[in-house]
C-alpha cells in the first residue's frame, strides 16, 4: 500500500531494521552522520543515541552551553519582577513565578523532544523551531496539514516581533544607563539618549555578525560577569530598610494580573533560543 502524500508528493520515509543514510545539510553545520559503519535501527534508536552521531564543526561544550542558557534567560528582565509582585502581590507572585517558571522549561524541553522525533520519524536533518512547528502540522491530523505553512510563516512572524522588541529594550536600557553613568561623573555632558544609542550601536551591530555559539562563549561569559556584579549591587541595595512582609499586599487584584503575567514571562525572553544551544551542543 502506497504510503500517503503529505505536501506536494512528500512522502514520509520508512526504515527498515539496519538502515544506512548520511543526511546532509549545506546550510546548518549541524548534521547527522549515519554512514555504513554506523547503521543504526530508526525506529528503535533512543533520541539521544542519535544526536551523538552529528557532525558539527565547532560544537559548544557543556559549559559554553549553560553560559549561554544563563545569558539568554536572564536579562534585564528580572529587574522587571519585583513591579510584578507590586501586581501579583506576595504570596500569589512568589507561587506563580515557579509555576511559570516550570511551564516555561517544560515547553522548552517539550519543543525540543518534538523536534527530536521528527528528524527520526522523517529522516530530517535537525529543525529549527518553525521548521518543527511545521512537520508537526504535515504529519499531523488531515484537517490541520494545509495550514503548515501558515503555522511556519506565523511562528518566524512570532520570533521576529519578540525578539526584535527585546533587543530594541536592550538598547535602550543600555544607552539610559550610560547617560546615567556618564551625568553622574560629568554634569556638563548633558546629551540625549539617543546620542548614547547611535555610539553603542557600532559594537551592537558587530557582536551580531559573530553567529557561531562557539566564538560567542567568550562575550556571553563577560556578560555573565557583568550582569553578576550587577545584581549584587543591586541587591545590596535592594534590601536595605525593608518594610515588613505582612505589610504588603499578598494577593492581587484581578485587573492586575495580566501585567503580572506579561512581566513574568519577559524574564524568560529565551524560549526561542533552545534549538540554537542544544544543536551547536558537543555530541560527544
Amino acid at each position: 500500500m502506497d504510503k500517503p502524500l503529505i505536501n506536494n508528493g512528500y512522502r514520509p520515509p520508512s526504515y527498515s531494521t539496519n538502515v544506512s543514510v548520511t543526511m546532509d545539510m549545506s546550510k546548518n553545520k549541524n548534521i547527522f552522520d549515519l554512514t555504513e559503519s554506523k547503521q543504526l535501527d530508526f525506529p528503535s534508536l533512543p533520541v539521544d543515541a542519535l544526536m551523538q552521531h552529528r557532525k558539527i564543526e565547532h560544537p559548544t561544550t557543556n559549559c559554553e552551553t549553560m553560559i549561554h542558557l544563563l545569558k539568554c534567560n536572564i536579562g534585564t528582565g528580572v529587574l522587571a519582577l519585583p513591579q510584578s509582585f507590586n501586581y501579583s502581590g506576595l504570596a500569589f507572585g512568589t507561587v506563580g513565578l515557579f509555576v511559570i517558571a516550570g511551564i516555561c522549561i517544560h515547553c522548552m524541553h517539550m519543543l525540543l523532544t518534538c523536534s527530536q522525533k521528527l528528524c527520526i520519524k522523517l529522516g530530517l536533518p535537525p529543525l529549527d523551531y518553525a521548521s518543527t512547528v511545521e512537520q508537526a502540522f504535515l504529519t499531523g491530523p488531515l484537517a490541520c496539514r494545509r495550514f503548515a505553512a501558515f503555522a511556519r510563516f506565523c511562528t518566524n512572524l512570532f520570533i521576529c516581533v519578540t525578539q526584535f522588541g527585546f533587543c530594541v529594550v536592550y538598547w535602550v536600557f543600555v544607552a539610559r544607563n550610560i547617560q546615567t553613568i556618564v551625568t553622574n561623573f560629568n554634569s556638563t555632558i548633558d546629551w540625549d539618549y539617543r546620542i548614547y544609542m547611535a555610539l553603542i550601536l557600532v559594537p551592537f551591530v558587530i557582536i551580531v555578525f559573530i553567529r557561531n555559539l562557539k566564538f560567542l562563549a567568550p562575550v556571553s561569559v563577560v556578560a555573565n560577569v557583568c550582569e553578576a556584579v550587577a545584581f549584587v549591587m543591586i541587591f545590596y541595595y535592594l534590601f536595605q530598610d525593608l518594610p515588613p512582609t505582612w505589610s504588603r499586599p499578598q494577593f492581587p487584584a484581578l485587573y492586575q494580573l495580566p501585567l503580572w503575567f506579561g512581566t513574568v514571562i519577559y524574564a524568560f525572553e529565551g524560549i526561542a533560543l533552545g534549538f540554537l544551544v542544544f544543536y551547536d551542543l558537543d555530541p560527544i
